[in-house]
């Protein structure tokens, strides 16, 4: 009984799959860790590929690990549960799980908080922030080849182009958090 519980525990965390791969993440709580955690990149490579992502670009698995999840959820003003959740909470909530970092505000509030990026400089988990007259209204986080992860007001969580009529004409600018560290034992705080 004893070995078949430890055969157990060791696929079920990975331990003896080739689909699970050791990099450093942390919580939703936002607390560091020196744990290392398993993501699965067999999965998180099908993820890629069912958006139109490129697999062999993904360089932060943590944010498809934490975005999955929450794809098709619904949109909704201060929302921030699976009931509903708002563009720029919504970001948070993946910079949460993915980085460690805890960010807070409305999409007009983050981008005070972040340095400006080139278009042509993106990366993943940089923040695209879109303006109309009335100023920004809206922010996603970049992924790759021009797409984005977001809290749509019309379909909840989805991915989107930028190369897309609407996002095209409303774009704004990009920007990124610096100073951050993907080791789980130094302290995130964007500056």
């Amino acid at each position: 009984m004893r070995k078949i519980l430890f055969v157990f525990a060791f696929l079920l965390l990975g331990l003896g799959s080739t689909q699970a791969q050791v990099v450093w993440g942390g919580s939703a709580e936002g607390a560091t860790s020196s744990a290392p955690v398993y993501y699965d990149t067999v999965y998180i490579h099908k993820q890629a590929r069912k958006y139109g992502l490129d697999p062999v670009k993904i360089k932060k698995p943590a944010i498809y690990q934490a975005f999955t999840e929450w794809i098709g959820m619904p949109y909704r003003l201060g929302g921030n549960n699976i009931f509903g959740i708002d563009c720029s909470r919504f970001v948070a909530l993946i910079y949460e799980q993915a980085f460690n970092v805890k960010i807070t505000g409305s999409s007009r509030d983050l981008f005070r908080k972040v340095v400006p990026v080139s278009v042509t400089d993106l990366q993943e988990g940089d923040l695209l922030f879109f303006a109309r007259k009335g100023g920004i209204f809206h922010v996603g986080m970049y992924l790759s080849d021009g797409k984005f992860i977001h809290a749509s007001t019309s379909e909840g969580v989805k991915i989107s182009d930028l190369k897309e009529p609407y996002y095209k004409r409303y774009f704004y600018r990009a920007g990124r958090f610096l100073g951050l560290s993907d080791d789980p034992a130094t302290e995130n705080e964007p500056r």
